[in-house]
C-alpha cells in the first residue's frame, strides 16, 4: 500500500484495477475510489493499493470500520526498528538482484512483476562505488528487463550489492536538471521518491 499526503503533488497518482481510500486528519475515510487523481487538501491523506492489498482496503472500509488504527514502523534487514527523524530519507525497493557478488534473484516468470518492464536498480561495487542504472522499456526500442535480465545487467556492469527499485513508469534519471533516458508514460510521472547524488562543493 501507498500513503500520500498533499505534499505529494497536485493530485494522487492515477490507479488502474486498485482501490484508494482518503482519510481525514483523524483518519476517518471520508472518501473512495477506483481511478486516483485525488486532490487532497491540507490535512487530508489517500492510502492507495493494488492487488490483493485492494482488496483487503475495500473490505476494510466496506466493512464499515470508517475510522481504522493507523500506525508505522520501519524496520530493518534483521527485524530491528529504526527510529524516523527529519534526517531520515528512504526509497522503496523490491527483490534483492545481488548479494555479495552472488546474482539471487529469482526466475518467475508466472509472476507478473518478474516479466520485461522499464527498471531502476541501484548497487555498489566492489571499492564502494554507487552506481544507479535506468532500463528503458514498453517501447519499440526498448522491451524492458525480466527481473533475472536486471540482475545480469547489474554483474556485468560491475555490481556486488544490488536492489531493485520503483519501476514502469517511475523508470526515470536526470542528470543536471534533463532527463537523460526514455520514460514509459507520455511524460515523467509524479513520483513519491527518488535517489539523488550531489557532489560535494569542492568538486
Amino acid at each position: 500500500m501507498s500513503f500520500f499526503t498533499d505534499e505529494f503533488s497536485n493530485t494522487t497518482p492515477a490507479l488502474k484495477g486498485g482501490f484508494e481510500a482518503v482519510l481525514n486528519k483523524q483518519y476517518c475515510v471520508i472518501g473512495t475510489n477506483t481511478s486516483g487523481r485525488t486532490a487532497l487538501a491540507e490535512d487530508e491523506y489517500a492510502v492507495q493499493a493494488t492487488g490483493s492489498e485492494a482488496a483487503a482496503l475495500r473490505a476494510l472500509v466496506d466493512g464499515g470500520n470508517r475510522c481504522p488504527d493507523y500506525d508505522s514502523e520501519l524496520i530493518d534487514e534483521n527485524g530491528k526498528r529504526i527510529t524516523l527523524n527529519k534526517h531520515t530519507y528512504a526509497v522503496n525497493g523490491r527483490v534483492n538482484l545481488i548479494d555479495d557478488g552472488a546474482i539471487v534473484a529469482e526466475h518467475r516468470p508466472e509472476d507478473p512483476f518478474y516479466v520485461r518492464h522499464p527498471r531502476t536498480i541501484a548497487g555498489t561495487t566492489e571499492d564502494g562505488t554507487i552506481k544507479f542504472i535506468v532500463i528503458d522499456g514498453r517501447s519499440t526500442s526498448s522491451v524492458g528487463a525480466t527481473i533475472q535480465e536486471s540482475a545480469q545487467t547489474a554483474q556485468d556492469l560491475g555490481l556486488v550489492d544490488a536492489i531493485n527499485l520503483d519501476g514502469g513508469g517511475s523508470s526515470t534519471m536526470s542528470i543536471k536538471g534533463d532527463v537523460a533516458n526514455e520514460p514509459s508514460g507520455e511524460t515523467p510521472r509524479s513520483v513519491g521518491d527518488a535517489l539523488v547524488w550531489v557532489p560535494k562543493k569542492n568538486e
